[in-house]
């Protein structure tokens, strides 16, 4: 178990950020030929990794970068079960980029430790999922499934995205035990790269809680026990299914509408008016869970009907502190049936 700890502080120490992600690049690409493999990069910087000679490759995807600005005072601590960040110079907390670093840890550690698995490592997902946008989706084409560990908590595995189903139903009802004996429900859940392929591909998708809390905040922390129980769930996962080809046969969108984020702006396949309460005016970029409170029209997050939610005017777009998600006004209406 002290291994374990020590290679997800490995992880930790090394920071990130969106467009600015070539020290945790350059870090992963080092322990994959350390484990005695080799990795292709695309144009974007995106890292792919295939282990072992099989038809079929259990497959784990992550984001490389976070929302946490270099700093050259960050150091890693850890204090009992969880570990955080501080300037060694003032004590002030910082992120530890555990959103997705613990990704990044986990999708290592499941390339060190399986015989079969194939792997990849995408830029700029907290800017719009620019490198998984813009992968190669044919090297999902003989994944069994792809999991994701990019949620806060312990508790989540996302089964949809703004109304996209992840997986077929069969999957669904394969995993059930599984999902039973980790205590773990299914949710829906907010925009992350299994989405990007659930749109491009027929792989079943998934993406779960793995550790870490206070996502996108100064205060976040990872708890080792929680990213251990993630491990032995995903491990059980590709165990049990991961040598099967599931794919989803019907359509997986409802129509919610999709966005992009990126360095080139905001653009939608939709328009939409002005529907909640501007008590923010960009929330993704500076606001803090004490900023903001109960919005004025007392509009709840439809997901975990969190309080603590935030409009952004410039995008017409719903943000919940509380499950890290952002709801478009129509993808509001339609998930609480205010239409």
């Amino acid at each position: 178990m002290r291994k374990f700890e020590l290679q997800l502080i490995d992880v930790l120490k090394i920071q990130s950020y969106s467009g600015d992600f070539m020290h945790m690049s350059n870090f992963i690409c080092k322990k994959i030929e350390a484990l005695g493999l080799e990795y292709t990069k695309d144009k974007l910087g995106n890292i792919y990794v295939v282990k072992g000679d099989s038809d079929v490759y259990p497959t784990m995807v992550c984001h490389i970068d976070t929302v946490h600005k270099y700093n050259p005072n960050y150091k890693v601590f850890q204090a009992g079960r969880n570990i955080f960040a501080v300037d060694k110079m003032d004590c002030a907390r910082l992120g530890v980029g555990g959103d997705d670093k613990v990704g990044v840890f986990m999708t290592l550690k499941m390339l060190e430790d399986r015989d079969v698995f194939k792997a990849a490592f995408f830029v700029d997902e907290e800017v719009g999922c620019v490198g998984s946008r813009d992968c190669n989706f044919d090297f999902f084409e003989n994944s069994s499934l792809v999991l994701e560990c990019d949620r806060k908590g312990d508790r989540d595995f996302v089964s949809d995205i703004s109304g996209t189903k992840l997986y077929s139903n069969e999957f669904s009802q394969s995993l059930a035990p599984i999902l039973k004996a980790f205590k773990r429900q299914e949710v829906s859940g907010g925009m992350t790269d299994v989405l990007e392929i659930a749109y491009n591909t027929k792989v079943c998708v998934a993406n779960m809680s793995c550790g870490y809390y206070e996502p996108h905040s100064d205060e976040e922390y990872v708890n080792i026990d929680d990213v251990h129980d993630t491990y032995l769930l995903c491990s059980e996962i590709y165990d049990e299914m991961g040598y099967t080809l599931w794919r989803v046969s019907e359509d997986r969108t409802c129509g919610y509408g999709y966005k992009y984020w990126g360095y080139g702006g905001y653009t939608s396949k939709y328009s939409s008016k002005l529907m909640f309460d501007d008590i923010y005016d960009d929330p993704y970029i500076d606001a803090k869970k004490e900023d903001v409170g109960h919005c004025h029209d007392g509009v709840n997050c439809p997901v975990c009907n969190g309080v603590q939610t935030a409009y952004d005017k410039g995008y017409s777009e719903l943000y919940c502190f509380e499950c890290d998600n952002w709801f478009t006004e129509q993808e509001f209406l339609l998930m609480t049936g205010k239409f």
